[in-house]
């Protein structure tokens, strides 16, 4: 009886967080419309990075509870799935995913998704129903910016420290089982930082290729295209078009730590070689390519 009590009142939490968040958005689109209005691209810059971060907070908070009933379980990446839809439309940001095919197949694997922006992250959320299983790896600063990092903890997000290698190790190795006892797909940045210039892909760590050899999963690309519509430098957020390349699975079968070497370079070519062919699309449709 008491469970259910606290869960109604929790129900009734929630249900005000999402009304505020509602009253938010509606907020947001005036201004959207009123910088648009005046054509201040920097306004607008300004804007989407403030309307983002608001976004994940106030979901995190509002999400909170239920994520404390369903502590680590990897199907939490649908719960934010559709806000992070809402948020790009309203953002301008159009998500094409290509090969989904390959993350639809219920199956454990590494995925390697090239790292750009803070953004790639919402892309990740909006193929949520296509992931329907996942975690992600993520450095041990990003939980601290509360709420956000302590919602991604409570999703079950492993995070690491970039400094200290065999701890990182170490953390990754216990996950194994999980993941392959779920079925999981857990998504990795091998790049480990943000690939601010976008000229070519930054060279790649260990992490994600150890680990899969070790579960002898397979490793599952995905390449994004450039964000040809933001510009850090100029400060100008326009609208504009993401393309996410999912490229088939590489086999881990029958791999040792021995092969971790020719692994990685294998992987970091092809997705060298689709991240190129993305950037020549978009130049192509969209005008030259400008870091």
């Amino acid at each position: 009886m008491q469970l259910e009590t606290c869960y109604v009142y929790m129900v009734g939490f929630c249900r005000s967080l999402v009304s505020w968040y509602l009253k938010l958005l509606v907020a947001v689109v005036v201004v959207d419309l009123l910088v648009s209005l005046f054509h201040n691209s920097k306004l607008r810059y300004y804007g989407c990075y403030f309307c983002y971060i608001m976004t994940a907070s106030t979901i995190s908070v509002i999400y909170m509870p239920f994520l404390l009933l369903r502590f680590h379980d990897p199907a939490n990446i649908l719960f934010a799935s559709q806000p992070a839809v809402m948020l790009a439309r309203l953002l301008g940001i159009k998500w094409e995913l290509r090969g989904g095919k390959y993350l639809a197949k219920d199956q454990a694997a590494v995925i390697t998704a090239t790292h750009q922006s803070i953004f790639d992250v919402m892309g990740l959320l909006v193929i949520g129903p296509t992931l329907q299983k996942a975690w992600a790896v993520a450095r041990k600063e990003v939980f601290y910016y509360w709420p956000f990092g302590l919602t991604l903890w409570l999703s079950g997000v492993i995070f690491i420290d970039r400094k200290n290698g065999r701890q990182s190790n170490t953390k990754l190795m216990e996950s194994i089982e999980r993941v392959k006892k779920n079925n999981m797909k857990i998504v990795m940045f091998p790049e480990g930082t943000r690939n601010r210039k976008g000229e070519s892909l930054l060279p790649f760590k260990k992490g994600a290729f150890r680990m899969a050899i070790e579960a002898q999963i397979p490793i599952i690309p995905v390449v994004y295209s450039p964000y040809y519509f933001i510009n850090s430098a100029k400060k100008t957020f326009y609208k504009g078009k993401i393309i996410m390349s999912t490229l088939p699975p590489i086999s881990t079968k029958g791999k040792t730590m021995a092969d971790l070497d020719m692994l990685l370079e294998k992987t970091q070519a092809i997705m060298e070689e689709e991240f190129q062919k993305l950037k020549i699309e978009i130049d192509l449709k969209y005008g030259p390519f400008k870091t």
